[in-house]
């Protein structure tokens, strides 16, 4: 269980209004991560989400943006682990446009797509659970702590 997780109804918690603007899709994902995060066994970080609706151009409506899951390391890991700074955190996005990417990405800066995306899955082509399992078993990699290494004897 995650260290300091609040209760299951209000994990990844966004208000209703927020939640109500996401796209079918982005509001999948959001409760595949919750289920996600409830089942793993990962500590010592603080899972939040947020979402980031898009202004269109032309018309006072919004596009509905990226749908964010942010997982903030509590603790610096081991010299030479991410995160490599104070405020990176595993930041895990889905698009209204029918992508999953993620990466490690300062918080809670602007995500810079080129500099920080570690994958990319295109829904259409992967499908949305492939897209998903993929997205969150590279997270648990990132987040879960070394083993200890063993050292043999000759």
């Amino acid at each position: 269980m995650i260290q300091g997780m609040k209760p299951a109804g209000e994990l990844l918690a966004l208000g209703s209004e927020a939640e109500a603007g996401l796209t079918l899709d982005q509001q999948a994902f959001l409760q595949a991560a919750r289920e996600w995060l409830k089942r793993a066994s990962l500590v010592d970080f603080e899972p939040s989400a947020s979402h980031e609706p898009r202004p269109k151009r032309l018309g006072g409506s919004t596009y509905p943006g990226v749908l964010w899951i942010v997982l903030k390391p509590i603790h610096q890991p081991a010299r030479g682990k991410r995160p490599r700074g104070p405020h990176e955190s595993v930041q895990l996005g889905m698009s209204w446009g029918g992508f999953i990417f993620g990466g490690w990405q300062g918080y809670p800066y602007v995500w810079e797509f080129e500099k920080n995306e570690a994958f990319r899955f295109a829904i259409e082509r992967f499908g949305l659970a492939e897209a998903e399992a993929a997205a969150f078993a590279w997270a648990e990699r990132e987040l879960r702590p070394p083993l200890p290494s063993s050292r043999r004897s000759h």
